[in-house]
């Protein structure tokens, strides 16, 4: 009896001794992001980042951006311009001459003798000019106004509406695909990131600005998380970008 109360003790001792690493190992097993974040407006103080929502991501925002644009890609210049209602001899001049906008005044300073006698709309377009209007008897110019003035506007609405559609999607695939933790700064600028798992990750703003006074940044900053240890980051005007030179 009292050897099996021996041997129940020391299993005891054993099992809890040896759950003692696996528990240690479990804790540091993570690590942590610490963050400061400022903004330094021209001829003035930094200013800290306050109250403003920080994205962690396993990819970075920028790829995430050129993953949202590939899946919903602006027409190219050429595929719009073969898909317009005119004769081939005109689609190849816009290609040759890369342009789509028939309204510009430039389009006479490309144009040659040879272009007005061979490409029916040109060459439609210049007998209207030169005769006051339609004589009798002449065929009807499929160059009209509205051809000139369409096609541009057409195209910018086309670029328009794929940057708006581009302004939803990236940060949406970023959230939903890509997202692994998120956390609000402070008062002063201060965030934290507990619990990560060991990676390389991109601390991110989205397509968001932070501002101060004349100022405007994002980021996009690499962060490598290692177990059982915190990564200290500082974001300024040294790691983040303007808006005009953000991806998207």
């Amino acid at each position: 009896m009292r050897k099996a109360c021996g041997f129940f003790f020391y299993l005891a001792m054993f099992t809890l001794l040896g759950g003692f690493p696996c528990r240690a190992q479990s804790a540091s097993a993570t690590g942590a992001i610490e963050f400061d974040a400022r903004v330094t407006p021209t001829a003035a103080r930094p200013e800290p980042v306050r109250l403003f929502t920080f994205y962690l991501l396993s990819k970075s925002y920028a790829e995430i951006a050129d993953e949202a644009e590939a899946a919903d890609a602006m027409p190219a210049r050429e595929k719009f311009i073969e898909d317009l209602k005119v004769t081939s001899k005109l689609k190849e001049w816009m290609k040759r001459h890369e342009t789509i906008d028939l309204a510009s005044t430039e389009i006479e300073q490309m144009l040659t003798p040879d272009d007005v006698v061979d490409i029916p709309e040109f060459q439609d377009a210049y007998m209207t000019a030169n005769t006051g209007g339609l004589a009798p008897g002449m065929p009807r110019p499929k160059y009209s106004e509205a051809l000139k003035t369409s096609h541009p506007a057409k195209y910018d609405q086309l670029a328009a509406a794929h940057r708006n559609r581009m302004a939803r999607q990236a940060p949406e695939i970023a959230q939903t695909r890509y997202l692994v933790a998120k956390t609000d700064t402070d008062l002063n600028g201060h965030g934290s990131l507990l619990n990560v798992p060991p990676g390389m990750y991109w601390l991110s703003t989205l397509n968001l600005n932070a501002a101060a006074a004349d100022l405007r940044l994002r980021w996009n900053v690499e962060v490598t998380v290692l177990p059982g240890r915190t990564t200290r980051i500082e974001l300024t005007n040294l790691n983040g970008t303007e808006p005009s030179q953000a991806a998207r």
